[in-house]
C-alpha cells in the first residue's frame, strides 16, 4: 500500500508550482503518490505540470471540466488517492523534506486519525510581513498524549490554539472515508467546517510542535487579497453547518459546551469583522444563500451586527486621512478593530500606544508598540485615535495633552 497520498489543487500558480512541487518529490519518505489536479488554471500552470510528470513517475495529473473551488478539487482528489494517510497542500505552499515521514511514522505508530502540526511562514514582501506578522501559530498547550478529537477541541479553545488550516492535518484516509467527511462545495473558508466535524469525529488526535508546513504569503492570494460577499457567505455558511452538526453530538458535557460557544463566538466574530465592509453595498436576497433556513439566521445576525456598527465614531475615517502619521491608542480589542477597519480603507498607522508598555507585546498585529511617554512625533501631522472604552477616554486624552499632543479622535 502506498503510504501517503498528497493532494494538489493547482489553479493559475505558474510562479509558484515548481517550488510546492519539488518540496513533495524531495521528501525523504519515498513511498507517496502526488495527486495534482488542475482546478481550469488559464496560466502555464498545467504546462508545467506535463514538463514535471515527465521526470516524475510518482506524479498523477487530473483536470477539472472548468474551475470549480477548491472544496471540489480536494473531495476529487480523497476520491482517487489510495494511501494510507492523505495529505492536503496548497499549490503555492510547501513543506519541509521530512515532512511525510515524520507524520506517517508518528501516525501509524500513534494509531491516529489525524496529526496536527505547526507552520512557518515565508513573505513574498516586506508590506505583507508586516501586515501578517501575528499570523504565525505554534502552539500554546503541551499536548503530549493522543487524545480524542472531542478532548482535543475542548483543549484547543481553552488555549486558544484552534487551527483550521487543512495544510496543517495529516489525516488517515480511511476515517475520513468511514466517517463520510468531505469539504464543503461552492464556498470559501472550507477549511473551518471540515476540520470541525473531522476533529470531533476522530478518536485518536495527535499534536507535533513541528513547522513541518510552509505558507506563502503572496499578493492577491485567497488569504492576502481584498475580501468580498464571497467571504463573508462562505464564513455564514461554514457557522451555519456546524451548528447543524452539533445538533448531531451526544452526551454534551460543560466542558465541551463552552469550547463550542467560543468555537461558534470565534466565527461570529469573523463574519462580523468581513460584513462590516459590505452591508452598505448588498442587498440581502434569499437567492443569495443555499436554503431559506441560511437566509433566515443570516438576517437575525446581521441585524445585531448592524446595531454594533452604531458605536464607531463615524467621522473615524475621514479624519484619519487629514493625517500623516496615525497611532491607535489602545492594544485591546476596539483597537484591534480599528485596525480592521483601517486596513480595509487603506490607511495605514506608525504603531500602537499604551499607558503600560511592559505588560505588552513589542509588536501586535505587525505594528509596534510605543509607551506614551516616549512618543516623539510632529504635532501638527500626528492623529492619536483613542480606542479604549469611553470610561477611561478622558484621563488618556489628558496624559497627550501633557505630552503637547492636540489632534485626537475618540473610536466610540
Amino acid at each position: 500500500m502506498i503510504k501517503v497520498s498528497i493532494v494538489i489543487p493547482v489553479y493559475n500558480v505558474e510562479k509558484y508550482l515548481r517550488d510546492c512541487i519539488e518540496s513533495v518529490i524531495n521528501q525523504t519518505e519515498k513511498d507517496i503518490e502526488i495527486i495534482c489536479i488542475d482546478d481550469g488554471s488559464t496560466d502555464n500552470s498545467l504546462k508545467i505540470l506535463d514538463e514535471i510528470v515527465a521526470e516524475e513517475e510518482r506524479i498523477k495529473i487530473f483536470c477539472n471540466d472548468k474551475n470549480r473551488g477548491l472544496s471540489y478539487t480536494r473531495n476529487r482528489g480523497l476520491g482517487i488517492a489510495k494511501g494510507k494517510y492523505i495529505y492536503f497542500l496548497d499549490s503555492d505552499d510547501m513543506i519541509v523534506p521530512e515532512a511525510m515521514e515524520e507524520l506517517y511514522d508518528f501516525a501509524l505508530t500513534q494509531q491516529a486519525d489525524v496529526i496536527l502540526f505547526e507552520t512557518a511562514l515565508k513573505f513574498e514582501t516586506e508590506l505583507l510581513k508586516e501586515k501578517f506578522y501575528n499570523y504565525q501559530h505554534q502552539w500554546n498547550g503541551n499536548y503530549t498524549q493522543i487524545n480524542s478529537g472531542r478532548n482535543s477541541f475542548i483543549e484547543f479553545m481553552k488555549n486558544k490554539d484552534w487551527v483550521s488550516s487543512v495544510p496543517r492535518q495529516f489525516w488517515r484516509r480511511e476515517f475520513l472515508i468511514e466517517s463520510s467527511l468531505k469539504f464543503h462545495e461552492g464556498i470559501l473558508h472550507e477549511d473551518q467546517v471540515f476540520t470541525f466535524q473531522a476533529l470531533l469525529e476522530a478518536e485518536r488526535v495527535g499534536v507535533l510542535k513541528k513547522e513541518y508546513f510552509i505558507r506563502r504569503f503572496r499578493e492577491n492570494s485567497i488569504m492576502t487579497k481584498k475580501h468580498t460577499w464571497d467571504n463573508v457567505r462562505g464564513l455564514f455558511i461554514c457557522y451555519y453547518y456546524a451548528l447543524f452538526y452539533t445538533n448531531t453530538i451526544s452526551n454534551i458535557d460543560k466542558e465541551l459546551e463552552e469550547a463550542l460557544q467560543q468555537y461558534f463566538l470565534l466565527l461570529l466574530n469573523n463574519i462580523k469583522k468581513e460584513y462590516r465592509f459590505l452591508e452598505d453595498k448588498i442587498t440581502l436576497e434569499s437567492g443569495l444563500f443555499e436554503n431559506q433556513a441560511q437566509y433566515e439566521l443570516f438576517k437575525v445576525i446581521i441585524c445585531n451586527f448592524t446595531e454594533e456598527k452604531k458605536k464607531w465614531n463615524p467621522k473615524l475615517i475621514e479624519e484619519a486621512r487629514l493625517y500623516k502619521n496615525i497611532y491607535i491608542y489602545g492594544a485591546g480589542k476596539i483597537g484591534k478593530e480599528i485596525l480592521e477597519i483601517f486596513d480595509r480603507n487603506e490607511i495605514g498607522i506608525k504603531g500602537y500606544i499604551v499607558t503600560k508598555k511592559d505588560v505588552n507585546p513589542p509588536y501586535i498585529m505587525g505594528h509596534s508598540v510605543y509607551s506614551v511617554d516616549e512618543m516623539e512625533c510632529d504635532n501638527e501631522e500626528t492623529l492619536f485615535v483613542v480606542a479604549i472604552m469611553p470610561k477611561y477616554q478622558n484621563d488618556i486624552i489628558t496624559r497627550l495633552t501633557q505630552r503637547g499632543y492636540t489632534h485626537y479622535i475618540k473610536a466610540l
